[in-house]
C-alpha cells in the first residue's frame, strides 16, 4: 500500500473491504479480492486492490448522484 493520499481515508477503505469480505462475500468488492487472490494476489494486496476497486465506485456514485445498486 503506497503513502499517498489521504491517511484517515485509506484506513476506513481498508478496514471496509476487510469487513465486507467476512460479513459479506458476496458482494462485489468481495467477489472482487476472491478473484484477485485466486489469480495469485497475496491477501493484503488484494484487499489494497478492493479498496481501490470501493474508491471508485465511490467516486462515480458521487460524480453522477445516484445510490449504491448492487448487481
Amino acid at each position: 500500500m503506497t503513502r499517498k493520499g489521504n491517511r484517515r481515508l485509506r484506513r476506513v477503505l481498508y478496514v471496509a473491504v476487510v469487513n465486507m469480505c467476512n460479513l459479506r462475500p458476496d458482494a462485489a468488492v468481495s467477489r472482487f479480492v476472491a478473484r484477485k487472490k485466486k489469480s495469485g494476489l497475496n491477501r493484503k494486496a488484494a484487499i489494497v486492490a478492493g479498496c481501490a476497486k470501493l474508491a471508485r465506485i465511490i467516486h462515480s456514485m458521487l460524480r453522477h448522484g445516484t445510490a449504491y445498486k448492487e448487481i
